[in-house]
């Protein structure tokens, strides 16, 4: 066997592999938030980098361009009306705790309540927000359906869910101690973190896991 045969069929090679196809995913999120203005961008984003990650993990051959694109061709539609709908609640949950934040001193116990309630809350709408431009993406339904479902998940790992949350939040303050970090994987590495804390629901849940899968397979084809 050659040098270079041996070389390809290295754990090496796939690693560096499956890291640069990260960083190329992550250059296609990012095009797409800017474009997409932040607000119409990061739930298209998000959805399409979420599935495009999930087939790149599974099947270390896909290629990143074309799988991307088509996928979020697919999923524009059923995800970006309800991905604002998500940002729209975070905007009132961060404007919520804000305020309570100021209301705290001198103490008044309420405004501490609420505050600690606002911001479990925000945690968890968070998590549900990536739950939701994935669920989104595999059911063609209400969004309704999707709010409660993305919240379900949520709680029924919470667990998994606070831990997501914190990683993420170390992750971005590394990327400004650390700016070239945030520019090659700012997006793609912080999914791929979220997507192995959370990706239990979708790996246990049977029929998660066949509809996930199932779609997946449809985008590309």
């Amino acid at each position: 066997m050659s040098f270079f045969e041996r070389y390809v069929n290295s754990k090496f090679y796939h690693f560096t592999d499956l890291f640069f196809k990260i960083l190329l995913l992550n250059l296609y999120m990012i095009l797409t938030t800017v474009i997409g203005l932040v607000i119409f961008g990061l739930p298209v984003a998000l959805s399409a980098g979420a599935l495009t990650l999930n087939t790149i993990l599974k099947h270390t051959s896909t290629e990143v361009t074309d799988t991307y694109f088509k996928i979020l061709k697919k999923t524009f539609k059923q995800t970006w009306l309800k991905g604002i709908i998500y940002e729209l609640i975070i905007v009132v949950l961060i404007f919520n705790l804000m305020f309570f934040y100021q209301g705290i001193e001198p103490i008044n116990y309420l405004f501490v309540i609420a505050l600690f309630i606002t911001l479990w809350g925000l945690i968890f709408t968070l998590v549900a927000f990536y739950h939701g431009m994935i669920l989104s993406s595999i059911y063609e339904v209400k969004f309704i359906a999707i709010l409660k479902h993305s919240y379900l998940l949520t709680i029924g790992y919470a667990m998994r869910s606070f831990l997501s949350v914190l990683v993420i939040s170390l992750f971005i303050l590394l990327m400004i101690w650390i700016p070239i970090l945030g520019i090659l994987l700012g997006f793609s590495g912080g999914l791929w973190l979220v997507f192995l804390l959370l990706k239990k629901p979708y790996v246990t849940i049977e029929t998660l896991k066949v509809n996930l899968e199932d779609k997946t397979n449809t985008y590309l084809q």
